[in-house]
């Protein structure tokens, strides 16, 4: 089986699959792998579709673009790697948390809470009080 065929049977386990995901109030062990990533795209069609830059299709349709983030994270729980893309602020929140408590490679509990558009995480190093995630 190619590496594509691969990524895409894997992408597409029902628990998760190579994408970190949250219930509203749930919550997961991680360890943050490797450096951040950045990249625009724009909602289209209750999809998530790249943008092109110059001579993007959707820009040029004034569709909005979005600037997302992403990081490598091992879900303890899983035992698997996966990857975690957010928006601008949650990606603000964990740099500070990095900061604070010893950067990559620190352990780190989140917790989603809401859903859709009202969605935050709570992320806290394992050295800081749990008590802050409730």
């Amino acid at each position: 089986m190619s590496w594509y065929n691969k990524v895409n049977d894997f992408a597409g386990k029902a628990d998760g699959g190579m994408f970190f995901k949250l219930a509203d109030g749930d919550r997961a062990s991680v360890i943050i792998c490797g450096d951040p990533y950045n990249k625009y795209t724009h909602w289209v069609g209750g999809r998530s579709e790249p943008c092109e830059g110059k001579g993007c299709e959707y820009c040029s349709d004034g569709d909005r673009r979005s600037q997302r983030f992403g990081i490598q994270v091992f879900n303890i729980e899983l035992n698997r790697l996966q990857v975690w893309e957010m928006a601008g602020g949650t990606f603000r929140d964990l740099g500070e948390e990095l900061a604070d408590f010893g950067g990559q490679d620190c352990k780190l509990t989140i917790k989603r809470v809401g859903t859709g558009k009202d969605t935050r995480y709570k992320i806290r190093s394992n050295d800081a009080s749990q008590e802050q995630l409730d």
